[in-house]
C-alpha cells in the first residue's frame, strides 16, 4: 500500500508490483497527464511513483472522495478502424492558455 498525504489530500493506494507491463502503463499514464499541462499535477503522486500498478485507490482531493478499483485488464490486439474519426467529426481547437 503506498499512502500519500499533501497539498492537494491524501490518498490510499493499493499496488501490485508483479503486474505485466506496469512500468510502460504507467510512463504512458505520466506522459498524458505532463501533455495535459496541468500545473498542480506535480502536487500529487505520479503513476511511476508507485513501482507497480495501482488496483485501487480513496482519494481525498480538494474536499472530495474519489475512489477508483480495476475490475479487469486484458492485452489485445485492436483493429486499426477503431481509430478512424466518425463521420461528421471535427476537430476542436484548443484555447490558449493565459499567459
Amino acid at each position: 500500500m503506498f499512502t500519500w498525504d499533501g497539498p492537494l489530500g491524501k490518498g490510499r493506494f493499493w499496488v501490485v508490483k508483479d503486474f505485466p507491463k506496469f512500468a510502460e502503463i504507467n510512463a504512458v499514464s505520466d506522459k498524458l497527464g505532463k501533455a495535459m499541462g496541468n500545473p498542480m499535477a506535480k502536487m500529487a503522486p505520479q503513476a511511476a511513483d508507485f513501482g507497480g500498478m495501482v488496483v485501487k485507490s480513496e482519494m481525498t482531493t480538494m474536499g472530495k472522495n474519489i475512489s477508483t478499483s480495476l475490475v479487469s485488464a486484458k492485452e489485445q490486439e485492436l483493429d486499426a478502424k477503431e481509430f478512424t474519426a466518425p463521420e461528421g467529426y471535427s476537430e476542436m481547437k484548443m484555447p490558449a492558455l493565459p499567459k
